[in-house]
């Protein structure tokens, strides 16, 4: 019973996992990848100087919100590197 109790418990912390490692994925995606001006044809579409709300925006989203994603990204892999290491016994042999 018991150990049926813990495959259980294992399962929803892989699908948790997997659930936060897409919002994850796309934040890290969002920190590299949000333009300071927008270049269609050689105009300029959308100067982040001129446009105060694009800036902010911008902003909020890439230098705030998203830069969680790689502190959780290790977070995960040390609670993985944790948990595994408790499963994992290696006897060492005494001299």
């Amino acid at each position: 019973m018991e150990q049926t109790k813990q495959l259980g418990q294992d399962k929803l912390q892989s699908h948790v996992i997997s659930y936060l490692r897409f919002w994850l994925i796309i934040g890290v995606v969002l920190i590299h990848s949000v333009p300071d001006k927008v270049v269609i044809d050689g105009a300029d579409i959308i100067d982040g100087h001129n446009f105060e709300i694009y800036n902010t925006f911008r902003y909020l989203i890439s230098e705030v919100v998203a830069r969680i994603a790689v502190p959780a990204f290790f977070f995960i892999s040390g609670f993985l590197f944790i948990k595994l290491n408790r499963l994992i016994v290696i006897p060492i042999p005494k001299n």
